[in-house]
């Protein structure tokens, strides 16, 4: 037969082991929520070097943060559907847009679905040094 202070340290032992996989769980979704995607934003615009449009075929991209995007092809001087998702975590930090290594004189502030829902657009023109 258990003895009632046997019994009292199981029961302990069994809430304690239960709050520390409650807290657990809650640290996980939170950080399941801080660096889950945010909402996409989609750039386009005109792109110019010393006010000369760029050539074809350039590999344009942007930063937040340590989160890059995946790179466009510039085409006519332009560029399309440049876009930026990072995590919830980098909402409100700096955008940078980067032409083959160059970091263009513009900048924006992520915001989550700027470009608004299906990715409509929004019209950056970039310039670079």
């Amino acid at each position: 037969m258990i003895s009632g202070w046997w019994l009292a340290r199981v029961v302990l032992v069994i809430v304690a082991v239960g709050l520390a996989m409650s807290a657990a769980s809650r640290v996980q979704a939170d950080h399941r929520a801080e660096h889950a995607p945010a909402l996409p934003t989609s750039y386009n615009g005109g792109l110019t070097v010393d006010g000369v449009p760029v050539p074809d075929g350039l590999k344009l991209l942007a930063r937040v943060d340590g989160y890059e995007s995946s790179p466009v092809i510039t085409s006519g001087g332009r560029y399309e559907r440049l876009v930026v998702q990072p995590d919830q975590s980098d909402i409100g930090k700096t955008v940078t847009f980067h032409l083959d290594g160059v970091q263009a004189n513009e900048m924006d502030v992520f915001s989550p679905g700027k470009s608004g829902p299906n990715y409509t657009r929004l019209i950056f023109d970039l310039t670079f040094p």
